[in-house]
């Protein structure tokens, strides 16, 4: 039978595993795939703040790009003839020459009152002569200072762009060294090209172009964008792409206003960057790359000027020129201005700091473009926007598919507990069943053998000694009350779930009057046994406060009839046994304790062993020290049941200190009247 429900168990138990290991898998499975698309959808958000972040700088910087190159070549120098800007702008100023003022010899001042949100940015315009000098419409000399001083500028404004014209020279005569030890060129050509872009649709690897991602894609259409604006500029300051949201808008957000910017107020700025790259791509084809020299005012006379390219020197930290290559006359010069770069990143990062609050930009010079990937390049500038770290992702909460897994795993487990007691209580009822067919059969083959043998006897007439009739028949008597007891105790226990003690079965009586009926029944019980029962009874308390019992006293007879048997039984002689070594007394104690009649049973046999005291009320179970005496182990099982009937309970007490004892406790309850009490009484 062991075996048996072992390997049920183990079944059940594989079965569990298998379907639990399935569950497990699904579980990671879908956990794993969560994150994953928790991981892609971040992933394509940061992208996408970047390619935004990018568009919004390049096209903040691209006017100011855009303004420097429009400047006509003769506004780097501090006073020009305009008759003649364009023809013979190389020739001497005679006395009959009417000149005027560059718009940039009162830069400096013009930057502290302009209201342009990059007022500030350009230090100062420079001017590389053919003879290799470096002059700056804002720091005249000779003639041209004492002119310049007269009223178009103030002399400290003059100073300041003295000294930074000073700093300058010493930064382009650093690069100039630099660059010409690397190229082995003419310096001045050096610093005028010191930018050429490596993303551009020319650069050729192995036969296809390095445009081949999205990113080149998304950085060759910003180039575009830039060049287009660059080539046809404006003057003044280019206004905002209608549309855009303004910077100023956007001021103040937090990382965790990424998501709620990029879906609603970036949804105007998206479209019109995914028409611009869109115009640009395609007109990539025709556009091609924009000429190295281009003429000035639509190609009037001999003037032809470059693009503005941007090249970085070292100084004190790195330092951002924008250059541009003039040809006049045959004569090429080099122009452009040097950037506030400290200033320039403020502005450009402020811009950005609802889509990447903690981006940065680093200069990024040529020779490390080649190769590079294009996904963070700025077009207008060689500056990298480094977007910072990744945040971390929040924490999805309870989705619907981390729901159904809950469900899944409580529907695993609900199910698994529902079949496992369901198992159990199979398991214990086939026990039950082996039990109790094993205990009847051990119980009834011994008196029916006994039946048989003496009936057949004394049928047969075999048996003449009337003595021996006399002992045949006694024993027939007793074996067949044996009988009876065994069967009425497996009728009362399978009555005892299903039946009520109806109203003609309940009595009410008192502790005196219950006891003065059971005691002889139990004395003469004890004493068919050879053992004593001695009562002790404390009921004054009871008499006095007037209690009874609302009881099936029949059942309470059971109950201590029970109690007194098995105390027989256990404690008494057994077979071979001497007398002598066995304490034939059982106690009854009886005594009411705040509102409860105990009765209790007590022994001096050996007692029930820790091991057996928790089982010691199961259906057929017997002690282990007397397996050879007879009964079906329900008593103890059918006595504590119809205590609970009762309202009361039994149970397995230590209060003597010898044998084994039980404790019965009947509810009472307090009567009307002592007069009613003593009729009780007297009827029972």
């Amino acid at each position: 039978m062991n075996s048996r429900r072992r390997a049920t168990w183990l079944v059940f138990g594989g079965c569990v595993a298998i379907v639990a290991l399935v569950l497990v898998l699904v579980t990671w499975q879908g956990l794993r795939l969560e994150r994953q698309e928790q991981r892609s959808r971040a992933r394509a958000a940061r992208e996408e703040a970047v390619r935004l972040a990018l568009w919004r700088l390049d096209s903040l910087l691209t006017p100011v790009i855009a303004r420097e190159a429009g400047r006509p070549y003769f506004h780097y120098r501090s006073f020009y003839p305009a008759e003649r800007a364009y023809t013979r702008m190389w020739q001497a100023i005679g006395p009959g020459d009417v000149v005027v003022p560059s718009p940039l010899l009162d830069f400096g001042a013009q930057q502290v009152e302009g209201p342009s949100p990059d007022a500030g940015l350009v230090l100062i315009h420079f001017q590389i002569e053919p003879d290799g000098q470096v002059s700056s419409p804002q720091a005249p000399t000779g003639n041209m200072l004492d002119l310049a001083e007269s009223g178009f500028v103030r002399p400290e404004d003059i100073r300041a762009a003295e000294a930074l014209l000073g700093e300058l020279r010493g930064l382009i005569e650093g690069r100039r060294r630099e660059l010409a030890k690397e190229e082995g060129g003419d310096p001045l050509a050096a610093l005028g090209s010191a930018r050429r872009d490596a993303f551009s649709p020319q650069t050729i690897s192995n036969g296809e172009a390095l445009a081949s991602s999205r990113e080149d894609q998304e950085y060759m259409a910003r180039q575009q964008a830039f060049e287009n604006a660059a080539n046809y500029p404006v003057s003044g300051q280019r206004a905002a792409p209608q549309g855009a949201p303004s910077p100023e808008g956007r001021a103040g957000r937090t990382s965790g206003d990424l998501d709620a910017v990029t879906l609603s107020e970036l949804e105007p700025e998206k479209d019109l960057i995914d028409r611009l790259s869109d115009a640009s791509v395609a007109g990539m084809d025709e556009a091609a790359a924009p000429p190295a020299l281009v003429a000035s005012g639509g190609g009037v006379g001999d003037v032809l000027v470059g693009p503005m390219e941007a090249t970085w020197v070292q100084g004190d930290g790195p330092q951002l020129l924008f250059v541009r290559e003039a040809s006049v006359s045959g004569q090429r010069v080099t122009q452009g201005f040097w950037v506030d770069w400290p200033a320039l990143s403020a502005l450009l990062l402020g811009s950005v700091r609802d889509l990447l609050p903690q981006a940065s930009l680093e200069p990024s010079p040529r020779g490390e473009w080649d190769g590079a990937s294009s996904a963070s390049l700025l077009a207008t500038a060689p500056v990298r926007l480094v977007p910072g770290p990744e945040p971390t992702p929040a924490g999805l909460g309870l989705t619907p598919s981390r729901a159904t897994l809950v469900f899944s795993w409580l529907a695993l487990v609900a199910a698994a507990v529902a079949i496992g007691l369901v198992l159990r209580a199979a398991i214990q009822l086939s026990d039950r069943r082996g039990r109790f067919v094993s205990a009847v059969t051990h119980e009834l083959r011994t008196p029916l053998t006994t039946f048989r043998l003496y009936a057949q006897m004394l049928a047969d007439g075999m048996v003449t000694d009337e003595d021996a009739r006399r002992e045949y028949l006694s024993t027939l008597k007793s074996e067949s009350g044996r009988l009876s007891g065994i069967v009425e105790n497996v009728l009362e226990y399978a009555r005892l779930t299903r039946r009520r003690p109806g109203p003609e079965q309940v009595q009410e009586l008192t502790p005196e009057a219950l006891l003065v009926r059971l005691r002889p029944t139990l004395s003469r019980r004890a004493e068919q046994s050879g053992m004593d029962l001695i009562v002790s009874a404390d009921l004054d308390e009871a008499t006095g406060a007037g209690v009874t019992l609302s009881i099936d006293p029949h059942a309470v007879e059971r109950i201590l009839m029970n109690l007194v048997e098995n105390a027989c039984k256990y404690a008494g002689p057994g077979e071979g046994e001497d007398d002598e070594d066995v304490d034939p007394r059982i106690h009854l104690d009886v005594r009411v304790d705040a509102g409860v009649l105990e009765m209790l049973v007590a022994d001096y046999g050996p007692g029930i062993p820790a091991r057996d005291r928790a089982r010691v009320f199961g259906e057929f179970q017997r002690g282990a020290r007397r397996l050879t005496r007879s009964g079906l182990g329900l008593g103890l099982a059918l006595s504590r049941g119809l205590a609970r009937e009762a309202g009361g309970e039994l149970l397995l007490v230590r209060r003597r200190g010898h044998g084994a004892e039980f404790l019965l406790t009947l509810p009472l309850r307090q009567t009307q009247s002592t007069g009613r009490r003593a009729d009780a009484t007297a009827g029972a």
